[in-house]
C-alpha cells in the first residue's frame, strides 16, 4: 500500500531513476552470482516454506520464501540451516532458520 501510494507522489523521472537503482542493487546481490566461492554453500527452496527466529518448529515465523528462492547457508544444526537471504522489496540482507526439508543444496 505504501508502495502505491509512493508512486503516486514521484515524477517518472525519479521513479526511473528509483527503479535503475533498485535493479542495479539486485544486479550486485552476491546471491545471484554464478560464482560461489569454495566455503560458501547455498541452497534453493524447492517448496514455499516458512523462516523461523529460532531453530524449532514451534518457533515464530519471521518470513516465508517462495520456491525457486536462492540463498545462503551460514550455519547448520541437525534439521535446520541457518540462512541469509536478500528481501528484494527493502534491498537488505535478512536472516533465519529453514528446515532443510524443503530445501535442494546447489552444486558449486
Amino acid at each position: 500500500m505504501w508502495y502505491s501510494h509512493y508512486l503516486s507522489q514521484q515524477s517518472s523521472v525519479e521513479l526511473q531513476t528509483f527503479f535503475r537503482e533498485v535493479s542495479s542493487r539486485i544486479e550486485k546481490s552476491d546471491l545471484d552470482n554464478d560464482i560461489i566461492e569454495e566455503d560458501e554453500v547455498y541452497y534453493v527452496v524447492q517448496r514455499t516454506t516458512s523462516v523461523k527466529n529460532r531453530s524449532d518448529f514451534k518457533s515464530l515465523k519471521i518470513d516465508y520464501l517462495s520456491s525457486d528462492t536462492k540463498f545462503r547457508s551460514l550455519e547448520s544444526k541437525h534439521k535446520w540451516i541457518y540462512i541469509e537471504y536478500i528481501d528484494y522489496l527493502e534491498i537488505v540482507p535478512k536472516y533465519g532458520w529453514v528446515n532443510k526439508k524443503y530445501l535442494k543444496r546447489l552444486e558449486k
